[in-house]
């Protein structure tokens, strides 16, 4: 059994049964404001989020106390952005620091989490629980040596056997701390589960992996293959996605995964583009009922030569242009931030 289930008496029999909640049910996100209205307001918030998890991951690894108020407060500001315009916020997971990897990918997950449970129907306090669970999920990572962590290059069968032991050193971390829920402690418990039972540490399968972890694990993965560490070169964003599809029904619950794909898009915000036209553009927005017609801004044009000036277009009202890849924007000599702002 999972080491949180042994960490805490079970809670009353009235707590909300999150598996009631259906996966296959899509349900429609309305934004309050324009993209261009929250985008400031969400990188704050996701500034002060990476800052409170450094401050955490260095208590944690120093032995003292952290403050879960704080953790508490902190994703209560992500959805509360979430819910004024969820694709400004989840925009930023594109955001990465090699150096500061932890520390990112931890408030990365709690967003991306966050964004699928809305498309399934979860109400506000179960959403906490699961950002909670989800920025927390890798705090046991501050009790694994430094160089396991920071090792350049494949780890050995005991340097990763030690590595694995950061979902049960973060549960006896964290489970004599009352203001973390229980449901929180199942995803730092069981976010290294996989839907087929070939996960860690307990090698539970399908629905008997809590559906907060389930959750969490889709977002884990999707923003580890997009991330650049010292031992990997992140993948671009739709490459990432479609091995995640591959991976459904082994690793992951196949209608989370379809959940990811409906928030992101097969082309997420960020993703520079190459045209059927040979034009090159940078995804702007997502369109929801259509991933593959997102709306895209121009910046090159068929003969390689830059447009003076970028503009949008929606692809779902452009029938004589499509996507047929995405390219990496580092090789094109493109500053994506600077144009997304």
């Amino acid at each position: 059994e999972a080491p949180v289930e042994h960490a805490r008496a079970t809670e009353p029999e009235t707590e909300t049964d999150y598996e009631a909640y259906d996966a296959k049910d899509d349900v429609e996100i309305e934004d309050l404001v324009r993209f261009d209205e929250e985008i400031e307001a969400a990188t704050l918030i996701r500034n002060e989020a990476e800052d409170l998890v450094r401050d955490f991951m260095t208590n944690v690894a120093m032995g003292q106390a952290i403050e879960p108020q704080k953790i508490h407060k902190t994703v209560e500001s992500v959805i509360e952005s979430a819910f004024r315009n969820q694709d400004a916020i989840t925009s930023l997971t594109r955001l990465k620091n090699a150096d500061e990897y932890t520390y990112g990918h931890c408030v990365n997950v709690c967003i991306l989490s966050v964004a699928i449970a809305r498309r399934m129907g979860f109400d506000k306090e179960a959403l906490q629980k699961l950002g909670v669970g989800a920025m927390l999920h890798d705090v046991g990572k501050a009790l694994v040596p430094e160089d396991i962590l920071k090792k350049a290059g494949p780890l050995s069968d005991t340097e990763f056997e030690n590595m694995k032991t950061h979902t049960t050193l973060g549960i006896e971390y964290l489970k004599e701390m009352p203001e973390i829920p229980e449901a929180s402690l199942h995803v730092v418990a069981q976010h290294h589960e996989k839907f087929n039972g070939t996960g860690y540490p307990s090698h539970k399968e399908g629905e008997r992996i809590h559906i907060f972890a389930r959750i969490a694990a889709v977002a884990d993965v999707y923003d580890a293959m997009t991330s650049t560490r010292c031992y990997q070169q992140g993948m671009l964003p739709d490459i990432a996605l479609q091995k995640i599809y591959m991976l459904r029904e082994k690793q992951f619950e196949p209608t989370l995964v379809e959940r990811l794909i409906k928030c992101l898009g097969i082309y997420p915000i960020g993703t520079v583009v190459e045209l059927n036209t040979g034009e090159v553009a940078v995804v702007k927005g997502a369109n929801h009922s259509n991933p593959l017609q997102p709306k895209i801004s121009m910046l090159i044009n068929a003969q390689g030569e830059k447009f003076k000036k970028a503009f949008q277009i929606d692809l779902k009202n452009a029938s004589s242009k499509w996507v047929v890849s995405s390219k990496n924007p580092v090789s094109m000599g493109l500053d994506i931030d600077d144009i997304i702002a």
